[in-house]
């Protein structure tokens, strides 16, 4: 995986679009052996299912109509809703004449008008969609016997954990999307949500200059200190 550290792809599109390529072409190399499926012999060709954002203009209809140009899709389902203005155009939208495959495009409407399900449905924010990953990405760290019911449970079990220690000289720092200035690199982490790449392992695909993202952090600063707590409140 890449780590992007945003919840959409307007700061960087070219980067964000790089990655899902980059991603892409992995799967295909290591994963779908399209010219083995005819071989009894061999395991079975894997499927590849790529659930969308849901952009329907500006910059991520720009990134998704990329995308879609690059994977050459053999299904595409829409689910179309009320009003017709929050959908993607209909039919192979995306298509400029070069994809020789064919495609099944599949349309099925949603229930938009109806009042009961729109009072039952709630809007997910792209932000409160990423905190929960976050957040569940982060209860690995625990004990799946813990019985954690509320978020002040779980920041105070996660603040338990016995840091990592590493000396700043070992690791190197990139900011994406910003430029920080070099006087405020470290003070800049604190409390930040980073992602924790190998600088050794690279993708080969050359659309790429970011290394594997290998999981997720969160950067703390500590001090030891023999001072008295009434000390160091002053």
């Amino acid at each position: 995986c890449f780590f992007f550290g945003d919840v959409c792809a307007k700061k960087d599109p070219k980067a964000h679009l790089n990655y899902i390529c980059t991603l892409y072409d992995y799967f295909l190399i290591n994963y779908h052996q399209f010219e083995e499926v005819d071989d009894p012999g061999k395991a079975p060709m894997l499927p590849l299912v790529v659930n969308t954002s849901g952009w329907v203009k500006g910059t991520g209809y720009v990134t998704l109509v990329e995308m879609l140009r690059h994977m050459s899709p053999t299904h595409v389902v829409q689910i179309r809703v009320s009003p017709e203005s929050k959908n993607l155009p209909s039919g192979k939208f995306w298509s400029d004449g070069n994809q020789n495959t064919p495609v099944n495009v599949i349309e099925i409407h949603g229930t938009g008008n109806d009042a009961s399900v729109r009072s039952v449905s709630t809007k997910r924010e792209a932000r409160i969609m990423r905190d929960i990953r976050i957040i569940s990405y982060f209860r690995q760290c625990l004990p799946r016997d813990f019985k954690i019911s509320t978020y002040t449970e779980l920041r105070r079990c996660l603040a338990s954990i016995a840091p990592i220690g590493l000396h700043l000289s070992s690791i190197k720092i990139v900011h994406l999307h910003c430029q920080v200035p070099s006087n405020m690199i470290y003070e800049s982490l604190i409390g930040s949500i980073v992602g924790l790449a190998d600088s050794s392992l690279f993708p080969t695909s050359s659309r790429c200059c970011t290394p594997w993202c290998l999981g997720l952090g969160k950067f703390q600063l500590y001090y030891l200190m023999s001072l008295k707590s009434s000390t160091m409140e002053r």
